[in-house]
């Protein structure tokens, strides 16, 4: 279980089940079409970061979310928290950057240039995968979509592998499955697709169509049930589940 955040007709932040291959809305964000998202950190419980296209930082949780800082005039699109060593790298689909999530920073939310990309295409998909100690981003090119290795400290990209699978628009690494999975879309219907992806290899294998246009995945640290509402009523509790829909591909 994870969530995603959404643009255009499907502007909003979403429970992403991979598990059941299902996508449900929790609540729309009629002003704000995003472009990424990450996992959270552990300072900041029951949330996670995601990105329009510039702008600022946001944390999110599965009710509202919150502006950190600001990014000047970096139109970052992409982020990838490593959870090994607390670090919160983004990407304008171009270059490398770190982004500051000290709480009380001065410069709190502000990215920082590590380098640019030697990967052909446009960075559209950006995670950490702990299992192979990697930067992974995926790009748009040659009718397809390249998986790169992106180096920690310059941002240089190594190659590993091309799928002719199209418009992978976010991956997210899940330590608990130690597999990482993506969304992709398709803009003109507004629609998307779940995947798992092998980061050692770049093989995309399809798992299921959804119904919304999703750009990026995160997950909060610690993880939330926000499907569920649950309160103690003299030594127990009663517990509440959001149905969940699946949409014919």
């Amino acid at each position: 279980m994870t969530y995603g955040v959404g643009t255009r007709g499907s502007r909003g932040v979403y429970e992403v089940d991979f598990d059941a291959r299902t996508a449900s809305l929790l609540f729309p964000t009629p002003d704000i079409g995003w472009y990424g998202a990450t996992d959270g950190d552990p300072r900041h419980p029951g949330t996670f970061y995601a990105t329009p296209r510039g702008g600022s930082l946001y944390r999110v949780d599965t009710e509202t979310f919150t502006a950190v800082g600001s990014y000047g005039d970096i139109a970052i699109t992409g982020l990838a928290y490593d959870e090994v060593r607390d670090i919160l790298y983004a990407t304008d689909y171009e270059s490398l950057y770190t982004i500051d999530i000290t709480p009380g920073s001065l410069t709190e939310g502000t990215p920082t240039l590590i380098g640019a990309f030697t990967a052909y295409g446009d960075a559209w998909a950006f995670d950490y995968d702990a299992s192979i100690d990697e930067l992974v981003a995926m790009t748009q090119a040659c009718g397809g979509t390249k998986t790169y290795h992106i180096d920690r400290t310059t941002g240089l990209a190594e190659y590993v592998g091309y799928s002719c699978t199209k418009r992978i628009t976010d991956v997210w690494y899940d330590p608990d499955s130690q597999k990482m999975f993506g969304v992709g879309n398709d803009p003109l219907r507004g629609t998307g697709r779940l995947y798992e992806i092998n980061s050692s290899t770049g093989q995309i294998i399809k798992t299921a169509c959804i119904r919304y246009d999703l750009l990026g995945l995160g997950k909060p640290n610690p993880v939330p049930e926000p499907a569920t509402v649950a309160f103690l009523c003299l030594g127990g509790f009663v517990i509440r589940r959001r149905k969940k829909y699946r949409c014919a591909c």
